[in-house]
């Protein structure tokens, strides 16, 4: 894929930033998206821990971010009501972690999500059998695809 090798100085910048803050690691969903909620009996939000591990609280929130903010999500009806919905959110999510002083590390933080998911993906399906031989599937090139519009669209 080209412009993989342009994106590592990116990364690794990020993840410097990400990481002088100082932040524990906490328990983490690890595929936070409002679709992979349900809501349940008299109001209860039910979640999908399938992927749940403890992690830097930033590749959650990156994810979350990441999935929300793509255009193609642009015509959500929240979305629509709340053009700021996503630095509403993220400055909530910082004030819960008592972390404001991070709040220029958003688009860090949706970098770190992205190639961490990349890699994740990867590690799980490269010696995947699928029924369709030869056939795997496509995650690592899609998240890969994101991060790299993601490192350009943030660059500083």
């Amino acid at each position: 894929m080209e412009g993989l090798a342009n994106l590592v100085p990116r990364v690794e910048e990020a993840h410097s930033r990400v990481a002088a803050l100082g932040l524990p690691d906490l328990a983490t969903h690890g595929d936070a998206h409002p679709m992979n909620a349900l809501s349940g009996p008299a109001g209860s939000l039910w979640f999908d821990w399938s992927e749940a591990g403890v992690a830097h609280p930033f590749l959650d929130a990156g994810w979350f971010f990441a999935w929300f903010g793509h255009p193609a999500k642009a015509n959500l009806p929240v979305r629509r009501e709340h053009p700021d919905a996503v630095g509403q959110l993220w400055a909530q999510y910082l004030d819960a972690l008592e972390a404001r002083e991070a709040e220029r590390a958003l688009p860090d933080a949706v970098l770190l999500a992205l190639v961490h998911r990349a890699v994740a993906f990867d590690q799980r399906f490269r010696d995947w059998q699928g029924t369709v031989p030869g056939w795997r599937p496509q995650y690592v090139p899609y998240y890969l695809r994101l991060a790299l519009r993601a490192g350009e669209q943030f660059a500083r």
